[in-house]
C-alpha cells in the first residue's frame, strides 16, 4: 500500500470514523467507509478491493431458458484530507466484469440474447466534510463506461450516477442520513438514501440506509483479526450497452434485484477479508429498444474478497 499525504503515516486516519463509501454500483451507507462486509478505517493513501461473486443456473420465466452470472469487481481508492479546509476527498479507478451464460429469447420474439460479458469503467469522486459538529455532508459523482464493447460507443455506454446526503449526529454513536442518490440506468432513478446509523459500542452495528441495510456483531478476536457476522439486504441495479448482432443494432440492458446475504468479515485495520452467501430475488432484466425482458427466478449469491 502507498503512503499517504505529508504528516500522514500510511494507514493513518484522515479523520473520525465518520464517513460514506461508495463501492461500484451500489452504495454503502456506513460510518466508516467500507467494503460490503465490514468496516475498515477512513485512512489516507491508496486502498486496493478486489471481490469475486457468482450466482448458479436459475431458471427464467416465458420460455427464455437459464441464466448464471459470474462476477469480478476490483477497485483503487486514494483518499486525502485537502488542508486547511475541514474536507476529505477520494477517489476511486472501478472495473466490473460480468461473465453471462444464456439466456436465450424463445421463438416468437425477436433475437434478445445478452453477450457473454460485460465491462464497466468508472471513476468515482468523493468529497466529505469533517466538521467538529453535529452536521455534516457528502457529495459524490461516479461516471462510467458500461457496455460489451462490441460496437463503438453511443450515449447508452456512459452511465452518470451521482449522491448528496447531510449526516446528522446528535450523539457519537447515532447518524442520520438524510439525502438522495440518481443511477443513471435505461430510465434516470433517482431514489432516497435515507436512514439511521447506530454503533452502540463494538459489539453490534446497525447501518439502516437504503439502499443497503446491514447488521453486524463482534464474535472474537483470532490472530489480531477482528472478527464480525453480519447479515445485509441490498437493492441492486446495473446498466450496460450491447450490440444485437442478430438485429445488427444496439441496444441498452439493465439487471435490477434484491440481495439478502449472511457473512464473516475479519478485519485487521489495514487489511481485511470477507465471505458471504444468501439469496437473490425479485430479479428483472429490461431492454431498452427490444419488445420484450424477462425475469429470473429466485436463486443462491455467493461472494467473497479482501481489501487492503
Amino acid at each position: 500500500m502507498m503512503g499517504g499525504p505529508a504528516g500522514v503515516p500510511p494507514g493513518g486516519m484522515v479523520g473520525p470514523n465518520c464517513g460514506l463509501s461508495i463501492p461500484s454500483q451500489t452504495p454503502d451507507v456506513t460510518m466508516v467507509p467500507t467494503t460490503p462486509q465490514g468496516p475498515l478505517p477512513n485512512r489516507a493513501g491508496w486502498v486496493q478491493q478486489y471481490q469475486f461473486g457468482g450466482m448458479p443456473f436459475s431458471a427464467t420465466n416465458n420460455g427464455w431458458g437459464h441464466f448464471a452470472e459470474q462476477t469480478f469487481d476490483l477497485a483503487w481508492k486514494y483518499v486525502t484530507p485537502l488542508a486547511p479546509a475541514p474536507v476529505i476527498f477520494s477517489f476511486t479507478q472501478q472495473y466490473d466484469l460480468r461473465l453471462l451464460e444464456g439466456p436465450s429469447s424463445p421463438q416468437g420474439i425477436p433475437p434478445t440474447n445478452l453477450p457473454g460479458a460485460l465491462d464497466r469503467i468508472g471513476w468515482d469522486f468523493e468529497l466529505k466534510t469533517n466538521l467538529p459538529s453535529e452536521w455534516n455532508a457528502v457529495v459524490g459523482f461516479n461516471p462510467s463506461i458500461d457496455s460489451d464493447f462490441q460496437k463503438s460507443l453511443t450515449k447508452q455506454a456512459y452511465n452518470w450516477d451521482a449522491r448528496a446526503a447531510f449526516l446528522y449526529s446528535p450523539q457519537p454513536d447515532l447518524t442520520f442520513v438524510l439525502g438522495i442518490f440518481e443511477w443513471d440506468r435505461i430510465n434516470v432513478q433517482v431514489l432516497p438514501w435515507v436512514g439511521a446509523i447506530y454503533r452502540p459500542n463494538r459489539y453490534w452495528q446497525f447501518d439502516l440506509v437504503f439502499p443497503q441495510f446491514r447488521v453486524a456483531t463482534f464474535l472474537w478476536d483470532e490472530w489480531g483479526f477482528k472478527t464480525m457476522l453480519y447479515g445485509r439486504v441490498e437493492y441492486h441495479s446495473e446498466a450496460y450497452q450491447i450490440y444485437n448482432p442478430v438485429l445488427g443494432q444496439r441496444d441498452q440492458v439493465q439487471f435490477t434485484d434484491w440481495r439478502a446475504v449472511l457473512g464473516v468479515n475479519k478485519d485487521r485495520g489495514e487489511f481485511d477479508y470477507f465471505f458471504e452467501g444468501g439469496w437473490i430475488f425479485h430479479r428483472d432484466v429490461d431492454f431498452a429498444n427490444s419488445p420484450q425482458g424477462f425475469q429470473v427466478t429466485s436463486g443462491v449469491i455467493v461472494q467473497g474478497g479482501l481489501r487492503f
